[in-house]
């Protein structure tokens, strides 16, 4: 993407939301038809609703030093997991997480109180593959708001192949021309185009008209699994790093990389023991 930094660019609110977000402290998919769709349209976006499950989990990053955007998914405790490019050490008492599908004035908001990035991104960011972009943020509180719950993670990787659906959320830009329509929680279903993209990253198409793009930066990948009575639930496995091969029109309209979030669940317990 010609930036040092490997990542998507974490897209600015507009100057309105932001403001409003900071002195705060269309057609909406139904639940019941999130895992089955084939076309909808985070970049030309199907707007989740408040309540769902998948919006109970996932919440909007904003740093109010910058403006920038990006996502989190909630991971139990006062904890989230986003990308390791999202956490800004430097200004660490300006970032907040934002608990709606569409933030507004006097929409909840947590602190962030602290951060670890993965021991790898150091060594990796500036590559473009294998980065490790994964980190665990702290939020102030005793516990997640009335409303939300952690996200379940997938323990086996290997359900993984190529050609599954998997279904992908966050708050960045809905149009890659104009660069706007962050601040608003989108889904859409992609398919896995490399499961062994890289050892810690997975390969998703987006050249069917929708995908993640800027904002949309440590927003959740989730795969919807039955178990063997036929009860479907969401399972966390991915969280949105880069796009691959879109350095020229930066339009987020071939492929995007998510880095395989199960590969780091011992990390994962390990820090949230720690921070």
């Amino acid at each position: 993407m010609g930036i040092v930094m490997r990542g998507f660019s974490k897209a600015s609110v507009l100057i309105s939301l932001t403001l409003s977000l900071s002195l705060a402290a269309c057609s909406p998919s139904q639940d019941s038809d999130l895992h089955t769709p084939e076309s909808q349209n985070i970049v030309g976006g199907q707007e989740v609703e408040n309540g769902t499950p998948l919006s109970r989990s996932v919440v909007l990053l904003i740093n109010s030093m910058t403006s920038e955007v990006c996502s989190a998914a909630l991971i139990g405790g006062t904890f989230a997991v986003t990308a390791a490019h999202c956490v800004d050490s430097k200004n660490m008492a300006s970032m907040y997480l934002f608990f709606a599908a569409k933030p507004k004035k006097g929409t909840e908001r947590r602190q962030i109180i602290a951060a670890k990035v993965s021991p790898y991104w150091e060594l990796r960011q500036n590559e473009d593959k294998n980065t490790s972009d994964i980190a665990v943020i702290k939020f102030a509180g005793t516990d997640i708001p009335e409303g939300y719950e952690a996200a379940k993670f997938l323990e086996d990787d290997h359900v993984l192949t190529k050609g599954m659906n998997t279904v992908v959320l966050g708050y960045g830009i809905d149009n890659a021309t104009t660069q706007s329509g962050a601040g608003v929680l989108r889904f859409t279903v992609l398919k896995i185009s490399d499961p062994q993209f890289s050892p810690t990253e997975i390969l998703l198409d987006q050249t069917k008209g929708s995908g993640a793009c800027h904002g949309d930066s440590g927003g959740p990948a989730f795969v919807y699994l039955k178990d063997k009575n036929g009860r479907g639930q969401y399972y966390l496995w991915g969280v949105a790093n880069h796009s691959s091969e879109d350095d020229v029109d930066n339009l987020c309209n071939k492929s995007v990389i998510y880095t395989n979030a199960t590969l780091f669940a011992t990390w994962i317990g390990l820090v949230k023991q720690s921070l």
